[in-house]
């Protein structure tokens, strides 16, 4: 099963939506009003795959031992796990 945050599409999509998508998620509210959330734009693709692999070394250490029960119970419904091919696939 795969959760729908984790569904992107490949197409491309032009750099002025991804600066308004930036600018608009940047005011999302959060504890104390702070709004500390990082967006970067990765496009290329030897970068975001990096990433991905990062990405899955360290998922991996927290399925591994990190993670109690709590969490698996939690993340089994959505199907989520330490694998991440998301991330070589989301337009950038």
């Amino acid at each position: 099963m795969q959760s729908k945050v984790r569904g992107y599409s490949d197409r491309k999509v032009d750099r002025p939506v991804i600066g308004s998508c930036i600018r608009t998620v940047g005011t999302a509210p959060s504890g104390a009003n702070r709004q500390p959330w990082p967006f970067v734009a990765i496009p290329g693709v030897e970068f975001k795959h990096r990433i991905r692999l990062a990405s899955e070394e360290e998922e991996r250490k927290f399925y591994e031992g990190g993670a109690g029960d709590e969490w698996f119970k939690a993340l089994e419904p959505i199907g989520i796990n330490g694998d991440k091919p998301h991330l070589d696939k989301a337009p950038g």
